[in-house]
């Protein structure tokens, strides 16, 4: 190869500034369901002591959490092919935080519970 030939490189792909979003975006939603799940795995023993629940019965608790959560991926699924992924993921994140925050505050004596209420020790 004589001096005057010069080796180009292929052009590279376009990156997106999008794309970089959107996968900082994605993480921060699959945290937050890794997270949720382990906060129901934490609060176990609360809810065996305070219950006085069998750990059968806490085997229920997961798996009834996580079946809610399966079963919800494939309708929000369809519903993100109708209305567009983008809206169904803030609508979504938005729905979650929201539950989130609103269960926060009843978690120790939901008023279903009217035992709890009349405890002293509470």
């Amino acid at each position: 190869m004589s001096s005057s030939q010069q080796v180009t490189s292929p052009p590279r792909p376009a990156v997106r500034p999008a794309a970089g979003r959107s996968l900082v975006l994605l993480l921060v939603g699959a945290f937050m369901a890794l997270l949720d799940t382990t906060i129901v795995n934490v609060a176990l023993p609360s809810v065996q002591s305070g219950l006085g629940a069998a750990p059968s019965q806490l085997e229920w608790v997961v798996s009834g959490y996580m079946l809610a959560l399966g079963l919800t991926l494939i309708p929000a699924g369809r519903i993100g092919d109708r209305i567009g992924h983008h809206r169904t993921y803030v609508a979504g994140l938005t729905l979650f935080t929201l539950a989130s925050r609103s269960g926060s505050g009843t978690a120790r004596c939901p008023p279903a519970w009217s035992r709890c209420r009349s405890r002293p020790d509470r």
